[in-house]
Parts: structure tokens; C-alpha cells; sequence
């Protein structure tokens, strides 16, 4: 099977660009091009994701939308007077959290419902993010959408963890590298658009907290089952 064949899930603020412009480096996968966007491969190719500790995934995406004013939802700062800092106490975090799906159960959702991209150029496969949601907010999810995000997780190719990243990025490779040689064998394990933000407070944590119970639930199963999910074999 061709490594065009492998699907990508990435969620947000799990090192997914540094992954991606490693393996185009190491294998030239996935080749540029234009996407167009079809669930018509989804369950037919080799699925694979990494996963983070949801608060702190969260807190980062938050920070990520603050600083960034192209983010669909920097929206949420554009009117307060703490627009280029963010104050965890400020009454403009709970709009961003009322009003922008990534940061509420953001990994059950994509895991559970992710769009397969095809690029009809290359024939590249690789998935993109999930857009079908309500309409520029947060969106409840049921324990039915935990319940297949964890059963389509069990057929992922392979799911790494952020907090393991440069430890889960080699074995990664390792696995790949059994069916296919890579152009360049070494490839220095590299962090994109990595920063340092304060320290998450108490107050906003615990709102994180409330808000990704079903990714906590999805993270957790992760860490206990990360050796059983990833001994599957190429398909």
C-alpha cells in the first residue's frame, strides 16, 4: 500500500505541524497540492492522531487564538482591552469558551467525525479538521460520541501522546519505516510553533476542566491503552 494511503487527524495544538513537516521531510508525505474534501475514504485507509492533556491543549489553543488575529475566533478578544494579553479572569475568556468549539471537547469530536481529504492531484489521503459543526460556537457532545470516538481510536494505525511527543514521534517512524524507506533515515525530531505562555490559573483550569470531560474520559483511555491500540499492523 502506498503511503499516500495514510490518513492524518489532526487536532489542534497536538504538534501536528511539527509531524507533518517531519514526514515530508523523512518520506515527502503528503506532497503539496489542492484538497478537496470527501468522507468517501474513511474506514479504508490507516487512520493516525496524537493526543494531548485536554486543559492544557485547551489553554494553548486559547493563547494561540489571542495572538493570532487571522484565528476565526480571535473574534472573542477583538473588543476587550486585555486583546493582546490574555487575563485568565476576564469576562472575554468565557465568550471564547461559549463561543469557539476547539477548546470543548475538541478531540472527541474530530476523532469521532473527521473528513478525509483527497488530494485528486497527488492522490494524497490525509484527513482535515472536522468543520461540521454549529455554526461558529461550542457544540455538547453526547457520551454516544465518546463511546465511537473510542471505538474508531481502537482502529487507528497509530495514536501518539503530546506529553511523550519526541518518544511517540520516533516510534512512529520505526513503525512506518517497516514498510517503507525513507529518503532520509535521520530526521531530527523538531517542534513547530512552539511558545511559552503564563501558567494556567486555578479559576480557568477547572472551567477547561467542566467543559472537556468527554476528552479527559478519551485521554485517559488513551494513556492506559496506548501499547494494545498501536500493535496493529499495516493494512
Amino acid at each position: 500500500m502506498s503511503l499516500h494511503k495514510l490518513g492524518f487527524v489532526h487536532i489542534p495544538k497536538t504538534g501536528g505541524t511539527s509531524i507533518s513537516s517531519m514526514l515530508y521531510v523523512r518520506y515527502r508525505w503528503p506532497p503539496p497540492g489542492a484538497h478537496k474534501f470527501s468522507n468517501e475514504f474513511e474506514g479504508r485507509i490507516p487512520l493516525f492522531t496524537f493526543v494531548r492533556d485536554p486543559i492544557h491543549r485547551a489553554y494553548s489553543y486559547m493563547q494561540m487564538a489571542n495572538r493570532n488575529r487571522d484565528n476565526p475566533f480571535h473574534k472573542f478578544y477583538r473588543s476587550c482591552e486585555h486583546e493582546r494579553a490574555i487575563v485568565q479572569t476576564c469576562h472575554c475568556v468565557d465568550s471564547f469558551l461559549d463561543g469557539c468549539y476547539e477548546v470543548n471537547n475538541a478531540m472527541c469530536q474530530q476523532i469521532e467525525s473527521p473528513k478525509i481529504a483527497h488530494s485528486w492531484k497527488t492522490s494524497t489521503v490525509q484527513s482535515a479538521l472536522y468543520r461540521g459543526r454549529q455554526k461558529g460556537g461550542s457544540k455538547e457532545i453526547s457520551n454516544l460520541v465518546y463511546q465511537r470516538a473510542i471505538e474508531k481510536l481502537n482502529n487507528f494505525f497509530y495514536v501518539g501522546i503530546f506529553e511523550d511527543f519526541d518518544a511517540h514521534v520516533a516510534t512512529f517512524f520505526d513503525k512506518i519505516d517497516l514498510y517503507f524507506e525513507p529518503e532520509i533515515k535521520s530526521t531530527k525530531i523538531q517542534h513547530a510553533n512552539k511558545s511559552e505562555y503564563p501558567p494556567i490559573e486555578p479559576e480557568l483550569a477547572e472551567k477547561l476542566r467542566e467543559r472537556n470531560q468527554y476528552d479527559i474520559k478519551l485521554y485517559e483511555y488513551v494513556k492506559e491503552n496506548h501499547q494494545r491500540i498501536n500493535i496493529k499492523e499495516w493494512k
